[in-house]
C-alpha cells in the first residue's frame, strides 16, 4: 500500500516539476525575446536620430535658398518618414505627443501655402524638431542605463 502512495506522489510530483520547467522555458523564451528588442532598439535608433538631425540641418540651410520651399518640402518629406519610424519603435507617450503635434505643421507646409505662412509654420516646425530631437536623446540615455 505505501509503495502505491509513493508512486502516486512521484508521479504528481513530476507533473509539477514538467509544469513549471515549462513555465521557466516559456518565460526564459520571452526574457530573451525582450532583451532582442532592446538591443535591437538600441543599435538602430540612434542612426535614426542622427538622421533626423542631419535632416534638420539640412532644413536650415534649405530655408536660406532660394528654392527653399522644394527643397524643404522633399526634407519634411523625409523627416516624416524619420519620425514615423522613431515613433513606432520607441513607444514613448511624451515623445508620441510631439511628434502627433508636429504632423500637421508639416503636412500644412508640405501642402504649400503663401510664402507668409510658410516661413511661420517652417519656424513652427523647427522648434518642434528640436525639442523631439532632444527627448530622444534623452530616451536614448535611458535606454543606455536600462540595459
Amino acid at each position: 500500500m505505501t509503495w502505491e502512495i509513493f508512486c502516486e506522489w512521484l508521479g504528481a510530483i513530476g507533473s509539477v516539476a514538467s509544469i513549471v520547467s515549462l513555465g521557466l522555458f516559456f518565460w526564459a523564451g520571452w526574457t530573451l525575446t525582450k532583451f532582442k528588442h532592446q538591443l535591437i532598439l538600441r543599435e538602430k535608433t540612434p542612426i535614426h536620430f542622427k538622421k533626423l538631425s542631419e535632416l534638420t540641418v539640412k532644413l536650415d540651410q534649405a530655408r536660406s535658398s532660394e528654392s527653399e520651399s522644394d527643397i524643404s518640402r522633399e526634407i519634411l518629406v523625409q523627416i516624416r518618414i524619420q519620425l514615423k519610424y522613431l515613433q513606432k519603435q520607441l513607444k514613448d507617450d511624451d515623445f508620441s505627443r510631439e511628434i502627433r503635434k508636429l504632423e500637421p505643421l508639416i503636412e500644412k507646409y508640405v501642402k504649400g501655402h503663401t510664402k507668409r505662412q510658410t516661413v511661420t509654420e517652417l519656424n513652427e516646425i523647427f522648434i518642434s524638431l528640436h525639442i523631439i530631437i532632444e527627448e530622444g536623446r534623452q530616451i536614448m540615455d535611458y535606454m543606455r542605463w536600462e540595459l
